[in-house]
């Protein structure tokens, strides 16, 4: 199912995409657990609508109009992305058993891929064709999104205050380690200093994102107070746009330098690969990171890798 949306570029969070690269690098390839990413992948669209429907009550038609939507999402992304992803997997387990050390080009080649992932993901959003419904709600629906959204504001900013910066690094660092543990690969000692020194070059912005957020909030309630309006559609689909690359337009700068910052941590990173972990990544099946269930899928997958076979290029 083709995403009819334009392809304007979107950029992510930095620290995230750094993050899933790496922990797609040394550990995605050689997960032994599968059937454990294949149930979180099909119970997404589950966990999906439960988390928009606890904004507000919505009636049967409003529920099912959710419902539809994500799941056509989700098989857009089954059809279409996970073929991808496993071409793009492939390819960095080819290069890594065949060279000794990944070089800058490399690297870049994949980051591009996975932020060309990433920008898709974002296109196809859901969230992008919910000016009907959004349209459609009613006075006291609208007031529970406001309750709803304020009760998370202010819990969020409550949670942040009572820790210090170096509580809140030392958490990212343990998560990110025990993941990579449990996913079958932990990082060297090397690896996971190089991480930890990581994240403490890193700015903060996490207060400039939660301003950002409660700002994006206040004017997207504003919006919805005002759907009677003719231009309601326009305004609201360029409002959710804008929140997919909030920071970056805000931080330039802050943004450039912790992509740059996480761009050096990953050649580090994978330079710092022990001939064991390369071997593993490379030796690895191809269909452990994707979770599929429909024939035609995996049929789908087959066409691709043979071409890509053929080629052995990107």
């Amino acid at each position: 199912m083709p995403c009819h949306k334009s392809n304007n570029s979107r950029n992510s969070n930095f620290f995230k995409i750094a993050l899933i690269t790496t922990l797609t690098l040394t550990t995605l390839l050689s997960c032994t657990s599968p059937f454990v990413l294949g149930q979180l992948y099909d119970r997404a669209p589950k966990r999906a609508e439960k988390s928009l429907t606890r904004y507000a009550e919505f009636g049967h038609a409003q529920h099912q109009a959710i419902r539809i939507s994500l799941r056509r999402y989700h098989r857009w992304h089954r059809e279409t992305q996970l073929p991808e992803y496993a071409i793009l997997l492939r390819s960095i387990a080819i290069q890594v058993q065949n060279e000794s050390q990944v070089d800058v080009k490399t690297l870049k080649l994949w980051l591009d891929r996975i932020e060309h992932f990433s920008n898709r993901l974002r296109q196809c959003n859901p969230l992008n064709d919910s000016a009907n419904l959004l349209k459609g709600l009613t006075d006291n629906q609208v007031e529970q999104i406001s309750d709803r959204l304020i009760k998370e504001k202010d819990s969020e900013l409550k949670e942040y205050q009572q820790k210090t910066d170096q509580q809140r690094l030392a958490r990212r660092y343990k998560s990110t380690i025990k993941w990579a543990r449990r996913i079958g690969l932990p990082f060297s000692s090397e690896q996971a200093s190089l991480l930890k020194e990581t994240l403490q070059l890193q700015k903060n912005l996490r207060p400039q994102r939660m301003a950002l957020w409660r700002t994006w909030s206040e004017q997207f309630l504003h919006l919805l107070h005002n759907r009677s309006s003719p231009e309601f559609a326009t305004r609201v689909n360029r409002h959710i746009d804008s929140l997919w690359s909030i920071t970056k337009d805000n931080y330039p700068t802050d943004w450039q330098k912790a992509k740059t910052l996480w761009s050096e941590y990953l050649l580090k990173f994978l330079q710092l690969q022990s001939p064991q972990q390369n071997s593993s990544l490379a030796k690895s099946s191809i269909y452990s990171p994707t979770p599929l269930k429909n024939y035609r899928v995996k049929r789908l997958m087959d066409h691709k890798l043979i071409a890509f076979n053929r080629n052995n290029v990107l």
